[in-house]
């Protein structure tokens, strides 16, 4: 069943219809931007391995492999708002980024100090151990 979002502002309203089969893509950056007019694209990509390489007499430095997941399309105009419109959300949640920052890191702190679970007692992924 789909979901409904309701926008209601001065300067736009609208509904945005969810359906339950959105394709959702993990992505760990963006690899490369295409800036046109009318449309750009925007490449995305997740870091799949990495090796070191040699450099012609300096030390071996790290070469990281991305795979491309995703390319967005879109109007070049969309996209300068859609990057307005992030950097703006992110100075508006300083306070609640502060705060999930330092969850996180207390949840960090609390594993690290917690006794480790070796590979024999780990349960296998999927199964539930007794009851």
């Amino acid at each position: 069943m789909s979901r409904t979002i309701e926008f209601r502002e001065p300067h736009a309203a609208f509904d945005l219809v969810i359906p339950d089969d959105l394709p959702e893509v993990y992505a760990d950056d963006l690899s490369h931007v295409m800036m046109g007019i009318p449309i750009s694209k925007v490449i995305f990509h997740s870091v799949s391995s990495s090796a070191n390489i040699p450099a012609n007499g300096a030390p071996p430095r790290q070469l990281e492999v991305r795979e491309a997941v995703l390319q967005m399309t879109m109007p070049t105009l969309a996209l300068v708002n859609f990057a307005k419109n992030v950097l703006a959300v992110a100075s508006q949640n300083d306070a609640l980024v502060k705060q999930g920052l330092a969850q996180y890191h207390e949840h960090f702190l609390s594993t690290m100090k917690a006794q480790p679970v070796t590979p024999a007692t780990r349960e296998p992924a999927g199964k539930p151990g007794p009851a």
